[in-house]
């Protein structure tokens, strides 16, 4: 799932960033936000086709849908404002305070992966993505073993997804104003926080009622490791080395889904599952507040190497 998701999010992430200056932010978040109106949309539709259908027919009409409305959509999808003679939105990037044999465009991939920045911010979207997914991917099942009916767990579910978008865009706009390390950390604090109260609710209407905070928590961190990295190494290789972190993060996701099911079968309950997602989730918020950005480098010098400047 997480593969299929950044398989489209990655490359319209970083073709988005490439359009606009002002209100990147704000693109950014609206462009992952259709990953919180799928979940809402999909998730009773899914419900729906299965009460029908096989899962094999299902996933066959996913797959003609794939074909019949990405697919074409994505031919009108232009890589750069420059392939049509048009500036980004916000007029000229700035140019960044002097620095020795510094580019404006930014830091090529291999310089990139050299910095201790790119691999802590590879950790924390692997953390988090692991200390989401399991209580996401495990949400029906445990609403249903807390006698739930299906319809009404896939119902709760597709809430999560539906309250995730007004999280992703507040995002955007909070992070052109804070800065998006400083709304990184609030909201895996507050992930952190929507996951421990698992350990306490029983009713559907608490699973409800948990399932808008745990949307709008998960929901909001997504966009802003995009925007984090972009900040980081300038516009030169965003693609890939956010590709790169997205890549790292998917073991995660696909991680703390396995361990969760894992844990059920073995112990019965998913509490474990959610104290160490919620652990998963704080450790990630204290790295964010470690995290700095790297120093410049210098391409005179071949001794030059990345590193980490003081705040």
């Amino acid at each position: 799932m997480g593969g299929g998701i950044g398989a489209f999010l990655v490359p319209l992430t970083s073709t988005v960033m490439r359009w606009f200056i002002r209100h990147r932010g704000l693109v950014v978040a609206l462009v992952n936000s259709g990953a919180g109106l799928g979940s809402m949309v999909f998730a009773r539709l899914t419900r729906s086709l299965l009460m029908v259908m096989d899962w094999r027919t299902t996933l066959l009409v996913y797959g003609l849908l794939v074909w019949a409305v990405i697919l074409p959509l994505a031919w009108l999808v232009r890589n750069h404002p420059h392939d049509m003679g048009l500036e980004p939105y916000g007029g000229v990037e700035p140019a960044p305070r002097p620095a020795s044999g510094v580019t404006s465009v930014g830091y090529t991939f291999e310089q990139v992966v050299a910095t201790p920045a790119f691999w802590l911010i590879a950790l924390v979207h692997t953390l988090c993505c692991a200390a989401h997914s399991g209580p996401l991917f495990h949400m029906v099942s445990n609403i249903i073993d807390h006698g739930g009916d299906k319809l009404a767990a896939a119902t709760v579910f597709a809430l999560a997804g539906l309250a995730s978008i007004p999280g992703r865009i507040a995002t955007g706009l909070l992070a052109e104003r804070f800065g998006s390390k400083t709304i990184l950390v609030l909201w895996l604090s507050a992930q952190a926080t929507a996951i421990v109260l698992y350990l306490a609710v029983e009713s559907l209407v608490s699973f409800a009622l948990l399932a808008i905070f745990f949307g709008i928590s998960y929901g909001s961190v997504m966009p802003l490791y995009a925007l984090v990295t972009r900040e980081f190494f300038g516009a030169r290789a965003v693609g890939s080395s956010y590709g790169a972190i997205f890549f790292l993060s998917c073991i995660g996701m696909g991680l703390g889904a396995w361990v969760g099911g894992r844990f059920f079968d073995s112990f019965g309950t998913y509490q474990l599952m959610y104290l160490l997602s919620f652990a998963a989730s704080g450790i990630g918020a204290v790295l964010v507040a470690m995290l700095r950005p790297p120093r410049a480098l210098d391409t005179h010098d071949p001794r030059t190497r990345w590193s980490v400047r003081a705040a």
